[in-house]
């Protein structure tokens, strides 16, 4: 089994010759390997993931994820190469118990410890308002960045968050910009005194200035989004790499795993000056680290780039029910693993290793934490029957949760769902633990929001449903919801069963959904990508909030210190 993959051997020319630009000093020809990672949301351990392999007849689940494989694979490509940049992109925080527990400070050490260079400020920085992000800045080795962050009014960040980085690499300067949404106060909780300039004129002015002072390198290291990214990469002139976030995005050729990508890696567009600029994102929670190899001639001008997305992979492999695969699948597994370029098999990097295990002994400890009451017992089932007509009396609980915390972000969503299969069981009366928590919420989805009109929504509810009624094998995905309640006529007809749809307004009251009229609505991450039969998202593009199911309602019990139940209602109609 492969443990390093080594770069493709020759490298892609994009440029033949270079003139030179004429600046004061000459500068020579520069090469180095760009490392990078973005959207990591406190992952610090593997999860699996579901690969689908050609001529196998059932999916295979793989380890992806774990910051000590990564480190692994940082160190191996060191050890090979002379100049290395190690970049992340943003949302370094959020979305696990370790951010919940230690706020950021496990997050650093581990990338301090790992030599990373630079950070762009991600949204989810500033999830905690300013006091969130000071714990960074107070404890990383590395610069974060955002150059189109105002942050003069605000006495605590005020120049903290540098615009960029100029690092040598190969013995000539490298500048990296950093590039943060700039509708931030939407997504996330920043000061009052954080003020966001537009990123586009951010981003030009400050490589003309860099330029000026003859450097002509230059990286923007965003969390913007890989769409916008694009459009970034075709707005401005100067600009050789964009290394971004926030989207999550897949990059690179998986069709062979399964794997959904949404480009090539790197994705190649044009600047106003017709100079090629390199796009590049790195998957999610350290499933992936990006490794580009780059040369500039001695005019700063990109000649050449090979880079292969890097898939950060363990064992053991199990099959979809989470067993052992037996020895001859599990030799046919490990066969297509090593022919699939870009899966990296790796061994824990010993010294990370050691500072998440520190951590994960103090969560295990700090797990016995109390953040609330219920008081009374909250019984769950996955589906209303006769005898609990109003269903599960915790998964309402749990929607209301997301939808508090999507709301409390800025998200402003109208809906949030919860599919009664991923709430796992009753919560008894009395302490609410962060293991009880975790028992309850297993799964730690992120959250996903949607724009969907009152058609749609009334679609899903009618989908979710036949699977359960029709197909007879979807009974995890009935939808309990949070702002949204629902009639079911059981003797209607495939299509025909909802017979009432309504949506709370701002004011609180419930209005019938209007077919035509667009809302918001919060789902988690398994059903947005069609889990229990969920079709109704399959052509609509979602916003992955990088909030945690897990997360939301340890706040919102933390928040709420005593949980009741929420009134119910009986989903169907007499037959």
């Amino acid at each position: 089994m492969k443990r390093f993959l080594g770069f493709i051997a020759v490298l892609v020319i994009v440029c033949c010759s270079c003139v030179w630009a004429g600046t004061a000093d000459r500068h020579g020809p520069v090469s180095f390997v760009l490392l990078h990672v973005n959207d990591t949301h406190s992952q610090f351990t593997a999860k699996h993931t579901t690969f689908r392999f050609p001529d196998m007849d059932s999916p295979v689940l793989i380890p992806l994820g774990s910051v000590s494989r990564m480190a692994a694979l940082v160190g191996q490509v060191r050890d090979r190469h002379p100049h290395v940049l190690f970049l992340h992109s943003g949302d370094m925080v959020q979305g696990s118990i370790y951010y919940t527990l230690f706020h950021g400070r496990a997050d650093v050490q581990v990338y301090n410890a790992m030599g990373l260079d630079a950070m762009a400020a991600g949204n989810h920085e500033f999830d905690r308002g300013t006091p969130g992000i000071e714990i960074l800045l107070d404890h990383a080795d590395f610069p974060i960045l955002s150059a189109n962050m105002d942050t003069k009014n605000d006495a605590d960040l005020d120049k903290r968050i540098a615009p960029y980085v100029i690092k040598k690499m190969d013995g000539e300067p490298v500048a990296v910009i950093g590039l943060l949404e700039e509708h931030l106060a939407n997504i996330s909780s920043p000061s009052a005194g954080t003020r966001m300039l537009p990123v586009i004129e951010t981003a030009q002015n400050t490589i003309n200035r860099l330029t000026d002072q003859g450097v002509q390198i230059i990286i923007l290291l965003t969390h913007i989004g890989y769409d916008n990214d694009l459009v970034l990469g075709t707005s401005v002139t100067g600009a050789d790499i964009i290394v971004g976030g926030h989207s999550h995005t897949l990059l690179g050729d998986f069709q062979k795993t399964g794997l959904v990508s949404q480009g090539p890696y790197p994705t190649i567009v044009q600047a106003p000056d017709k100079a090629d600029v390199l796009v590049v994102q790195a998957w999610e929670r350290t499933r992936m680290l990006g490794q580009l190899m780059v040369a500039f001639c001695d005019a700063g001008r990109l000649t050449s780039f090979a880079g292969i997305p890097c898939l950060i992979a363990g064992t053991p492999f199990l099959d979809e029910n989470k067993n052992p695969l037996d020895p001859q699948t599990l030799t046919r597994v490990t066969a297509a693993v090593d022919q699939t370029p870009g899966i990296f098999i790796l061994e824990q990097d010993p010294a990370i290793a050691a500072i998440t295990m520190a951590y994960t002994k103090k969560a295990a400890l700090l797990g016995k934490t109390t953040v609330g009451k219920a008081v009374t017992d909250l019984a769950h089932i996955k589906v209303p029957d006769r005898y609990m007509p109003q269903g599960s009396q915790i998964a309402p609980i749990v929607a209301d949760a997301l939808k508090w915390q999507l709301n409390r972000s800025g998200l402003q969503v109208d809906i949030a769902i919860q599919n009664g299969g991923g709430v796992r069981t009753d919560l008894a009366a009395g302490d609410i633990t962060v293991e009880t928590v975790y028992e309850l919420l297993p799964f730690e989805n992120t959250m996903i929001v949607f724009e969907m009109t009152g058609k749609r929504i009334k679609t899903m509810l009618e989908d979710a449903v036949s699977g359960i009624m029709d197909d007879r094998l979807f009974y995890g995905g009935f939808p309990y919801a949070s702002g949204l309640r629902y009639r079911i006529n059981p003797a209607g007809t495939p299509g025909n069963r909802i017979v009432s749809c309504e949506i709370m307004n701002d004011a609180g009251k419930w209005q019938t959904a209007v077919s035509k009229k667009v809302y918001r609505v919060g789902v988690n991450r398994f059903l947005a990508d069609g889990g229990d039969g969920y079709t109704a998202f399959a052509d609509l593009i979602g916003y992955d909030t990088g909030y945690v199911d897990t997360q939301a309602f340890i706040a919102y019990v933390t928040e709420k210190k005593t949980i009741h139940p929420l009134p119910g209602q009986d989903y169907y109609e007499e037959k």
